[in-house]
């Protein structure tokens, strides 16, 4: 493995290389979740209560223990959400505790703008308490006295960390900080596969060509050197965004952290075909950020693809660079491995497909 040492050794000496792998990566990302981080993770939150009952009562206590209510009126809703003067508008009808009490079958109106970010853990928690609620509403089986006492304990006793996590979460910074960092991943993998290129320019290639290793043998161990390098990009990254900087990146970390090791082996695959296709450093380099510029607008790095227009949303589905910020985005509201296991095998099929691409290319090799 003498090729895949000395060219790690080669990246991790050179200053220009770790300037752009890991040292801008890190303060750009850092700045931009500073920047972000003054963003209120306070939920505005108003609840129009035609039942006033204690039941509804009880959820607005709950409810403003960690949110700030906003009284707004019936009429002023959509003026209110595209104001940004509340994230959430809670309207409970007049006789919906009674119903709840006796047949535990209602409906919560809420509303809230499309693909607002901050009203998503405010509906996660009205869900998770109406829901609650209708359990407790069918163990008292009509009896109010109970469903009450039901609800106390409920309220006494779960909630406290449900309202911390609502709190806590800055998703939208986390979203774009993350898929900044992909977008970085994809630049310096050109620079670092153009390595290549810089050995056949001083004919570094050739030489070690002759000497008793195997073309694949050597092309093998280049590979390993890229995904190692850009696993340590990622890893000293991640570092620095969740125990330095703090940001939010789900509830297991570890979950990120290995769907971005899949998108090292990615960026490594999409470096070896740019490299294959240029003729030399500069070129390389251009095409990769000519390539990548748009990828990471279309897939999704800038913004959830949700908030894009359909044509864009359909062009994105195209690249790799859409399933990982689609994977990113579920594992933020903390969805399994499972869940994200089309997403990851969508990616590994792209890095298939540009790997062969990047390989397959011959050349005549000349003395």
């Amino acid at each position: 493995m003498t090729v895949l040492s000395n060219n790690l050794k080669r990246i991790l000496k050179n200053k220009l290389q770790l300037l752009v792998i890991i040292i801008l990566p890190s303060i750009f990302l850092t700045f931009i979740a500073l920047y972000m981080s003054p963003e209120s993770t306070t939920n505005n939150v108003s609840i129009i209560d035609m039942d006033k009952t204690e039941y509804t009562q009880m959820l607005t206590r709950v409810l403003g223990d960690k949110a700030k209510l906003i009284a707004i009126d019936k009429d002023q809703i959509r003026e209110k959400l595209d104001g940004l003067n509340t994230d959430y508008v809670l309207v409970i009808d007049q006789g919906f505790t009674q119903r709840l009490i006796e047949a535990g079958d209602v409906k919560i109106n809420g509303y809230y703008l499309a693909g607002s970010v901050k009203s998503a853990a405010i509906r996660e928690f009205v869900e998770s308490f109406i829901n609650s609620s209708k359990s407790i509403a069918l163990s008292a089986n009509g009896n109010s006295d109970k469903f009450y006492e039901g609800m106390k304990i409920y309220t006494a006793s779960g909630q406290k960390m449900n309202f911390k996590i609502i709190t806590g979460k800055n998703r939208n910074s986390s979203y774009i900080t993350l898929g900044m960092l992909l977008m970085f991943m994809l630049f310096s993998s050109v620079v670092y596969t153009a390595q290549i290129l810089n050995d056949k320019e001083s004919r570094t290639f050739y030489r070690t060509i002759t000497a008793p290793v195997s073309l694949k043998s050597y092309m093998l161990q280049n590979v390993l050197v890229f995904v190692l390098t850009s696993i340590i990009q990622v890893t000293i990254v991640f570092f620095v965004l969740k125990f330095l900087v703090g940001i939010y990146m789900g509830e297991a970390v570890i979950k990120m952290y290995l769907l971005y090791i899949t998108a090292a082996v990615l960026c490594v695959s999409f470096g070896v075909a740019v490299s294959s296709v240029s003729k030399n450093t500069l070129q390389a380099i251009f095409i990769g950020l000519f390539i990548s510029l748009p990828a990471s607008f279309l897939g999704g790095c800038w913004w959830e693809n949700n908030l894009s227009p359909e044509i864009v949303r359909t062009i994105g589905k195209f690249t790799p660079v859409y399933w990982i910020m689609e994977a990113v985005k579920k594992l933020l509201d903390n969805s399994s491995m499972l869940k994200i296991g089309g997403d990851i095998l969508i990616v590994l099929m792209f890095s298939v497909v540009l790997f062969l691409l990047g390989t397959w290319k011959k050349e005549d090799i000349t003395a």
